[in-house]
């Protein structure tokens, strides 16, 4: 038996982990670019950013994270990318600073060690939307591109799980109270103040930047918990979506009964021995149901309209594995019959794939799941060949 249970306010607790974590000490730096091995300059420079709490209160943004491991260890596999690329990875302190500002550090960095090189960019969950404001929002004070914006100097970049519309789970619990049914909106509201009471409030950095930006106008345009940062980045990042593929999954927003008392009894108890997967599958359930799917599939944490970058008024269009229309190119993991769609049944030019398992794809799976991986070392090879910077490809069935 399949059981369907709001449980959204548990979306923060995978957002953040087990604590709000900050930097060691204020006088540590914020943010830190680190080579990942020799670069030699003859290769092109591959910038990785993290997503939300990479970097917790023990820990200091010049030590490696760890949080790319599975991505660098199918990198260093592959010898056509690890022929052509350096990694250098770019991290930074959460819950200090709102992304516009982590954007103009990272910037900073590029000008201080990587000057004129041109680069990739890959960049998981909230640091998507880093690379997103540093392309449209910042602009280089040095050396031949002093003046250019920080999209002119990127060869092309891919977003894995990344919330360019937000995420309704980032939102204050008053403003999502007209989608959850009146039987479950004083579980919703006990919850919401339990998982966030420790962190930041909604109007506070990063979670400020994960809020939804309204681009589908759900939310009142009144209402003072919209994410207009987010909407005035996407609207200047228009310029730069021929250089971007963006990666969304999604994962089945059912778990049997069994399944969900064993989850829910454990976190309630504070037990950590439930794995990451389940914890998001959780989370999943309570994302899209509670709010009556008025946001549709999600990944655990992002829905998966806002990691497909999905473009506003897109939705009523009626097409065999339609999900919207988006800017830029897409590649879509979620749950379904198992095995990739085949090229004449993908909804338009821009979808590049389609994959599919029975449970589907989560927030986690996608920094780390091998199909995954396989397609962003594919892409991030063909970002270096020429006529291909500018324009989208042209997809023949």
């Amino acid at each position: 038996m399949k059981f369907r249970l709001f449980s959204l306010a548990l979306l923060p607790l995978l957002f953040v982990g087990s604590a709000f974590a900050v930097c060691r000490d204020a006088s540590s730096p914020l943010t830190a670019l680190l080579a990942y091995g020799n670069d030699d300059g003859k290769k092109t420079p591959l910038i990785l950013i993290h997503g939300h709490q990479a970097v917790n209160a023990n820990e200091d943004v010049t030590v490696d994270a760890n949080y790319w491991n599975a991505f660098l260890a199918a990198f260093q596999n592959d010898s056509a990318a690890s022929a052509k690329f350096t990694p250098y990875l770019f991290q930074y302190c959460s819950d200090r600073e709102p992304v516009a500002k982590i954007a103009e550090q990272l910037r900073d960095a590029i000008d201080a060690k990587l000057k004129d090189r041109q680069h990739v960019i890959v960049a998981h969950s909230l640091g998507g939307l880093v690379a997103t404001s540093y392309m449209a929002e910042t602009t280089h004070a040095s050396g031949t591109w002093k003046g250019k914006r920080g999209g002119d100097t990127v060869l092309g970049v891919i977003t894995l799980a990344t919330p360019h519309h937000g995420t309704p789970g980032a939102n204050d619990a008053s403003t999502m109270s007209k989608f959850v049914p009146r039987s479950l909106s004083a579980a919703y509201d006990a919850m919401h103040r339990i998982y966030w009471r420790s962190g930041p409030l909604p109007t506070a950095a990063n979670r400020s930047d994960l809020r939804w930006d309204n681009y589908d106008g759900k939310l009142p345009a009144s209402s003072k918990d919209i994410n207009s940062a987010q909407a005035k980045r996407n609207a200047a990042f228009a310029q730069f979506t021929s250089k971007l593929i963006a990666y969304a999954g999604a994962v089945d927003s059912t778990l049997d009964t069994f399944e969900l008392a064993s989850l829910l009894l454990q976190l309630k108890l504070g037990n950590s021995s439930s794995d990451d997967h389940s914890k998001l599958s959780l989370a999943n359930v309570g994302l899209v149901n509670a709010l009556g799917n008025k946001f549709g599939n999600a990944d655990g944490l992002v829905p998966q309209v806002s990691g497909l970058f999905c473009r506003a008024g897109s939705t009523a269009i009626k097409r065999k594995n339609y999900i919207c229309t988006s800017t830029s190119r897409v590649r879509r993991f979620e749950f379904g019959t198992e095995g990739s769609v085949p090229a004449a049944d993908l909804p338009d030019a821009n979808t590049l794939s389609i994959i599919r398992t029975a449970r589907g794809f989560d927030h986690l799976n996608m920094l780390t799941n091998s199909d995954v991986l396989k397609h962003v070392l594919a892409d991030i090879g063909s970002m270096l060949k020429p006529n291909t910077r500018q324009t989208l490809p042209t997809r023949t069935n």
